[in-house]
């Protein structure tokens, strides 16, 4: 049975889109030279061991700017709040992207706790097909192209993987947090940084396994280190 990820289709577009913003800002990082946002004040890096899908195993590193002339980078946070069942909460979003092509890309959304500590991240639920029925409100996702994120348990030359790399079981640790009220007036993060340590990092990938059957689960490690800073 030939399947694909149900939503690979949406990604794609919005990378492209996130792909075209990031040039334009490489470029005017470039002309003014680079100085005002050293390399470093904004990047993710990650390493992923144990994945059945076996070319994601590796480092991979998205900086702003960045010096790659085949790609675009891009990193983006913004504060917003959600209810829930613990009350009102402040939400970090952060989303770290680099884009090649269609079948050259990789990006990473992050949903954290607007201050310092450690934190759980909650757990996803999908449905039979691998659509996710209930996104936690702390959270993480890593997203590939379908070379990368390719497992075929098998052996008919079809990609068994049904979603994007969800977090299960992950506590992040945020060690620097700072807000910030922008030239509209809405709260917004200035800084914040932290770490996936190397215990309790399990993220997931849900498979196919039959075509009546519940979706399988395919674990492997994630540890991450990452900084934002906002730049005017």
């Amino acid at each position: 049975m030939n399947t694909k990820k149900p939503f690979f289709a949406l990604k794609i577009i919005s990378i492209i889109l996130i792909g075209i913003i990031a040039i334009s800002c490489s470029n005017n990082d470039d002309s003014d030279g680079g100085d005002d946002n050293p390399q470093g004040d904004n990047f993710i890096e990650y390493t992923i061991s144990g994945s059945a899908a076996s070319n994601l195993n590796g480092v991979f590193r998205i900086d702003v700017p960045d010096n790659d002339e085949t790609g675009a980078s891009m990193i983006l946070g913004h504060v917003y709040e959600e209810d829930t069942n613990e009350g009102t909460v402040k939400v970090v979003n952060l989303t770290f992207s680099y884009f090649a092509s269609d079948d050259n890309y990789y990006d990473v959304t992050m949903k954290l706790p607007a201050v310092t500590g450690s934190r759980t991240l909650g757990e996803f639920e999908t449905t039979s097909t691998g659509i996710i029925s209930f996104e936690p409100t702390y959270n993480m996702v890593l997203s590939f192209d379908s070379n990368r994120a390719f497992y075929d348990a098998d052996n008919n030359g079809s990609n068994d993987i049904l979603t994007d790399l969800l977090s299960k079981n992950v506590v992040v640790s945020i060690t620097e947090y700072e807000e910030t009220t922008n030239s509209l007036g809405i709260t917004t993060v200035a800084h914040i940084k932290g770490s996936i340590g190397q215990s309790g990092n399990q993220f997931l990938f849900k498979t196919f396994t039959g075509p009546t059957s519940p979706p399988g689960d395919s674990f492997c490690n994630v540890t991450v280190d990452f900084e934002y800073t906002l730049t005017e």
